[in-house]
């Protein structure tokens, strides 16, 4: 019967920890791809000298460079 317990107390243990593992989710990325000319695929004019922020596997904002804020801790692709 100790044993019992000893291997369910385990158990819940293991369960536990696996669940908060799954929860955590690092932080996302965030890219600045900058100075390229970007085409929107509608027939729009091309944007030249363009500035996309990518955070994760999202697009945050595009625009012209000068006219978009790239945060600091983004990694800056030219």
């Amino acid at each position: 019967m100790k044993c019992r317990r000893k291997f369910m107390f385990a158990l819940a243990c293991l369960a536990l920890l696996s669940a908060s593992a799954l929860a955590f989710e690092p932080p996302a990325e965030r890219l600045a791809l900058v100075g390229g000319t970007l085409v929107d695929g509608f027939g729009g004019r091309p944007i030249r000298n363009s500035v996309v922020i990518i955070e994760g596997e999202r697009i945050k904002a595009v625009g012209h460079f000068g006219s978009i804020t790239i945060p600091a801790d983004a990694k800056v692709i030219s």
